[in-house]
């Protein structure tokens, strides 16, 4: 008999538990639930900054959307926004190169490319076979 007076008092306790929760569930996806759902760039900024993001600003903060896209527009530049931001190291950025081919850097021919990070040419689709300089008299091209 006790035990089935502890099993009424357990049940009750734990209905008088579940009827006291308030838990927040959402069946639709939408802008603005503060969670990120699929097709969203942002659902408030959260632990996001423009540096985070790549971009050479380190106290500024991106906005996000009424429709949940991101505005990094307040961001600055960034290595890979093609355009050469000198004052942040960048020689080239994406497909800018200040003028520079393979062959103004001496080789014979190529395609230039940037490093990742901005900083540098990648001269590795840079034709390697004769450079003005290397003392061999090339043919001409």
């Amino acid at each position: 008999m006790s035990k089935l007076i502890i099993i009424k008092v357990l049940f009750a306790f734990f209905m008088i538990c579940l009827s006291g929760c308030k838990a927040k569930t959402t069946i639709k996806d939408s802008c603005g639930d503060g969670f990120l759902d699929p097709g969203e760039e942002c659902d408030g900024v959260g632990d996001l900054t423009c540096a985070s993001l790549g971009y050479y600003s380190t106290d500024l903060l991106p906005v996000c959307n009424p429709d949940c896209t991101l505005d990094t527009t307040v961001c600055g530049p960034r290595c890979g926004d093609s355009t050469i931001d000198a004052e942040h190291g960048e020689v080239c950025d994406s497909a800018q190169f200040g003028g520079q081919t393979c062959e103004s850097l001496g080789y014979h021919g190529g395609t230039l490319a940037c490093l990742a990070d901005c900083t540098d040419y990648d001269r590795t689709q840079c034709e390697n076979s004769g450079r003005c300089g290397d003392g061999i008299i090339q043919g001409e091209w």
